[in-house]
């Protein structure tokens, strides 16, 4: 059903993605996917996840990227990756058993545990595992699932993440940010040498949940303190917006 956006309803939307004149929503609260056609005022539903999983009720989509015509979705209550193919609008699993679980290897027998971000970058899917407390690489060309860091089978098996919730890739510099959510901190993973630091912050984070990357600005959604900050990435200057709308 096709309405105006005045009278569409939301509920818990999380993940976007921008492709042309569509917005693609990940509407966690109404377990749907939704598209908003920018350029004629319009919402719809491309699919729903009502009673997928008898184990878990609750698809939760979280999460959105965009890549080669597929628009993938972390499903963080069926602890799967699913696919909706834009040219035909077809839907389905992508990667992942359904079972919460830190296992690597074939797409179809990974195990994820409430996968909540994602982004991409040169052909590959970076997924923050967040209830592994991993960071996750899925490549569609080879169908391949690896943990990069955090849980505790990784290269790096042991990094101190707790329960990363989002994630943004810098090609320019070959970085990956992470919301390190519980740990209250950002942290910042080299795709070079697979090396992972403490980003410092010159402001309090708490259990930031969001990240959204352009040119040398990061912004921060900084969930429980109900802010969002821009931090230059050179400077390491931090400005809190002002989304007062009183």
């Amino acid at each position: 059903m096709t309405r105006s956006f005045s009278r569409s309803r939301a509920s818990g939307s999380q993940g976007l993605a921008r492709i042309g004149e569509d917005l693609y929503v990940a509407d966690a609260g109404n377990q749907a996917l939704r598209r908003i056609r920018l350029d004629r005022g319009e919402v719809d539903t491309v699919a729903r996840w009502e009673g997928q999983a008898a184990a878990s009720p609750a698809a939760y989509p979280w999460d959105l990227v965009h890549q080669g015509g597929v628009l993938y979705i972390a499903m963080a209550g069926l602890h799967q990756l699913w696919t909706y193919t834009l040219s035909t609008a077809r839907l389905s699993a992508y990667a992942g058993t359904g079972q919460p679980a830190l296992q690597d290897g074939s797409a179809r027998g990974a195990g994820f545990s409430q996968p909540c971000g994602l982004a991409s970058l040169d052909d590959v899917l970076f997924v923050a595992d967040a209830g592994a407390s991993a960071i996750r690489t899925v490549r569609p060309a080879s169908l391949g699932v690896a943990t990069l860091c955090g849980g505790s089978s990784g290269p790096a098996g042991g990094t101190d993440l707790q329960h990363p919730m989002a994630l943004a890739a810098d090609g320019a510099r070959q970085l990956l940010w992470i919301a390190d959510s519980y740990n209250s901190r950002l942290q910042l993973l080299s795709l070079r040498d697979g090396r992972i630091k403490d980003f410092p912050v010159d402001h309090a984070l708490d259990q930031p949940a969001g990240l959204s990357l352009a040119g040398d600005s990061l912004f921060v959604a900084n969930t429980n303190a109900h802010e969002i900050l821009e931090l230059d990435t050179v400077s390491g200057t931090v400005r809190m917006l002002d989304i007062d709308e009183g």
